[in-house]
């Protein structure tokens, strides 16, 4: 695939190194402080270091991900999946050294419900946007849409049919960027489990339909 930078004004989007997991963890704690706050409590480092863990072991070596930056700084980050990958749920010895490193056994009951609610096992004819962030500073400057380019064009060029994702119910300015993008909305679905831990209604599902089609 090409990895030419995709270049916009003063930043650019290159596929991921993986030096950048570091900071992609930080920017998750940034974008998503319900989430992690329903998940870890007010323990943002503790949430650094898990993440951190999951990255290695879901995108070993940045793979399958982009990063938005200006100059040497990290200000945006998108994960995606290529039909069904490894999730870090399905690694017994990760998990045991993260509770055991990192969380401990008696936390372990309300960080596995936010694992499972925040996995999605995608089928093996879309490509599957797991997250996209940009930090604040940074918001509302095209950073997200020329993420979303990026991966769209990773999409066409390996000739996947569709681009998917969930969007929270609770997001309106993330479904409207999607909408002008080419995303429908496909299913609406309210969870009360993600309610109780990630703080918002439901995930909306979108897709986006590509010309090619995989052979």
């Amino acid at each position: 695939m090409s990895s030419e930078p995709l270049e916009a004004q003063n930043f650019t989007v290159t596929p991921a190194k993986e030096a950048d997991l570091q900071h992609f963890a930080a920017l998750m704690v940034e974008g998503f402080p319900l989430k992690i706050r329903g998940i870890f409590g007010a323990r943002p480092q503790m949430a650094k270091r898990v993440i951190h863990q999951v990255l290695q072991v879901e995108h070993p070596k940045g793979a399958h991900a982009f990063a938005a930056r200006a100059g040497d700084k990290v200000i945006g980050m998108l994960l995606f999946s290529p039909g069904p990958l490894p999730k870090i749920t399905e690694d017994r010895a990760a998990m045991r050294r993260i509770a055991r490193e990192y969380v401990g056994l008696w936390r372990l009951p309300r960080l596995l419900p936010g694992l499972f609610l925040s996995s999605y096992t995608p089928r093996e004819d879309e490509v599957y946007i797991e997250t996209i962030v940009v930090t604040s500073a940074w918001r509302g400057q095209g950073v997200g849409r020329r993420l979303l380019q990026a991966v769209e064009a990773w999409a066409r060029e390996a000739r996947f049919p569709s681009l998917s994702l969930h969007v929270s119910m609770d997001n309106p300015r993330a479904q409207e960027l999607y909408r002008r993008l080419g995303f429908l909305e496909r299913e609406r679905k309210r969870s009360f489990f993600a309610r109780l831990f990630l703080h918002h209604r439901g995930f909306i599902y979108m897709v986006k339909p590509l010309r090619e089609a995989k052979p």
